[in-house]
């Protein structure tokens, strides 16, 4: 509400009569009630404050911010969840064995995964190089478009178990990567 004084250069003598015509369902009902017992001019006449503090102490009882404040902290996610969220991202080829690593910290989740995945792609730069080396028609010719370069990109995102996202290449730091 004091965001809307200060945009509004609302004066410190017109806090409450603003503040009062937008009271709707209940509080408006007790407004009008505390309006009979001390007239409206009286009410009126009351600081912001004094109103922010009756209308706090009415309808946010300290006991109540309380028990609201511990459920919040409640809702905190676990970091168990978030590695369990993040595996189950993970593609097939990879997920159950980041899951058998039981990893306790997504750090460690994360770390694990980037291993894994730069062995799968060891493996199968390796195999394709064995393929290509022992095939009878191109042993003596040279090799040509061989790419020089290779890198790798990954995702990490939340979304549900084995849905291919694809790569999207109109992120600048998957074209870096890849050049």
């Amino acid at each position: 509400m004091e965001s809307v004084f200060n945009i509004s250069n609302c004066t410190a003598a017109c806090q409450v009569k603003y503040a009062t015509c937008t009271l709707q369902g209940v509080a408006l009902t007790w407004w009008n009630s505390h309006v009979k017992t001390v007239t409206l001019e009286v009410a009126q006449a009351f600081p912001w404050k004094t109103l922010k503090k009756m209308i706090t102490n009415k309808y946010c009882p300290r006991g109540e911010i309380k028990k609201l404040e511990t459920k919040m902290w409640e809702l905190k996610t676990k970091e168990s969840d978030r590695v369990e969220k993040y595996i189950d991202g993970l593609p097939d080829m990879i997920h159950d064995s980041v899951k058998a690593a039981r990893s306790k910290t997504m750090q460690e989740a994360i770390e694990f995964t980037i291993e894994l995945m730069d062995k799968r792609i060891r493996d199968v730069v390796e195999n394709k190089q064995k393929f290509e080396g022992t095939s009878g028609n191109n042993q003596n010719q040279p090799q040509q478009n061989k790419r020089q370069n290779t890198g790798r990109a990954y995702a990490v995102c939340n979304s549900d178990r084995n849905i291919y996202k694809g790569l999207n290449l109109y992120v600048p730091s998957v074209i870096t990567i890849m050049k």
